[in-house]
């Protein structure tokens, strides 16, 4: 017989259905925040919840209601990790990276990508999947703190708001 102890079986089915149903309305009580493109910190959330849930649900030795309580600590833990980092720069720049700037005006930054293991061939990819298939057509390339690479094209009398804090982290970095 494939299966000697039915117990388990539906302890199994009941633990998944009543563990995956708590995640759901944790992460809908969280808010969209959880469901962001990711950035390290959210990855690790991410990675402990799906553990969290298949520990739950298979470990014999686990109780539903331990299962439920370590889904709230860990949607708790990030909205408030969420919370105090948007209120405090000191501990955001701590938990979250901050963008870093690795092409502008016409230049790779080589020491910005050394730092961010980051290829002149993987930008240029990004450059063309942009659309650009001129270095002359990009202002800048910065690699944000989800670690999606952002293209910035050249464009007439544009403003430059949106470079302004990866420029300032790459004068700190790399031109002191």
């Amino acid at each position: 017989m494939w299966l000697a102890n039915w117990s388990v079986f539906y302890k199994t089915i009941l633990a998944a259905l009543i563990n995956f149903t708590a995640l759901v309305f944790f992460v809908r009580l969280a808010g969209k925040r959880v469901l962001s493109k990711l950035n390290i910190y959210d990855f690790i959330i991410t990675v402990s919840l799906g553990s969290a849930l298949a520990s739950s649900i298979l470990s014999n030795t686990v109780s539903i209601t331990q299962g439920i309580l370590a889904l709230f600590c860990l949607v708790l833990l990030q909205s408030l990790i969420s919370y105090i980092t948007t209120r405090f720069k000191k501990i955001r720049t701590w938990v979250k990276s901050d963008p870093t700037l690795l092409f502008f005006d016409g230049e790779f930054i080589k020491e910005a990508m050394q730092s961010v293991r980051i290829s002149e061939e993987d930008i240029l990819g990004e450059i063309r999947a942009f659309g650009i298939s001129d270095l002359e057509g990009v202002k800048a390339v910065i690699l944000e703190t989800n670690g999606k690479l952002s293209v910035l094209p050249v464009k007439p009398n544009q403003s430059l708001t949106a470079l302004y804090k990866a420029k300032i982290n790459y004068l700190e970095q790399f031109r002191k």
